[in-house]
């Protein structure tokens, strides 16, 4: 993850660039003098649609730069926060909270993270409104109650198992004829395709 002007974006690689994935967001999001809880998920397809990138909890409008990853991204280059190289320094900014985690995080619990302030404000209210209470009770699905982590659990790896068949599969469109009339095409007049003109038999050519 890393600044690009002032967009957000994410190079997963093997090799640069022909073997690499790099998406960023779709319109300038980074907001000069304002904290930001920014949060990057990929789901390990090797595709750049599985690359997600939240901003305060909500997913953001991607552009992708570059989709051609085939190889392993596994390095032993040691993770560096606030700079890529040694020449190439984030100094516009400051960076609180850096978190890596070993699965892929579900989008309430992106939000839970980025709003756990306001969530708190929430808790301590006597008053509460119906959006205040549906995020509350998005919060303890999300994170306490263990009938419904599994079954997302379970929903996630459905959904990825689907994307894997999709992208393995070419799309083929099946037709097949009518039994109880013979095929037969209008002729569309030149200029007014809305207009149908005499019938075509199916014939040889």
């Amino acid at each position: 993850l890393w600044q690009n002007d002032r967009n957000y974006a994410v190079h997963i690689i093997h090799r640069w660039p022909d073997d690499a994935l790099k998406v960023s967001t779709a319109k300038p999001t980074v907001r000069p003098g304002v904290w930001q809880h920014v949060f990057v998920t990929y789901d390990g397809s090797g595709k750049a649609e599985g690359v997600k990138i939240y901003i305060d909890g909500e997913a953001q409008p991607l552009k992708t730069e570059v989709n051609a990853l085939k190889n392993t991204i596994r390095t032993a280059t040691p993770t560096r926060i606030g700079q890529r190289s040694h020449v190439q320094v984030f100094h516009e900014g400051s960076v609180q909270d850096v978190r890596i985690y070993e699965r892929l995080l579900r989008p309430a619990e992106i939000q839970t993270l980025a709003k756990v302030g306001p969530l708190r404000e929430m808790l301590a209210s006597a008053k509460r409104g119906p959006k205040q209470v549906d995020a509350l009770f998005a919060h303890y699905l999300a994170t306490r109650h263990q009938g419904w982590i599994a079954a997302d659990k379970t929903h996630k790896a459905l959904e990825a198992e689907q994307a894997a068949i999709k992208n393995r599969s070419p799309m083929t469109h099946v037709q097949e004829e009518k039994m109880d009339s013979q095929p037969m095409a209008n002729i569309l007049m030149r200029g007014q395709y809305d207009q149908v003109g005499e019938q075509v038999p199916a014939e040889v050519p």
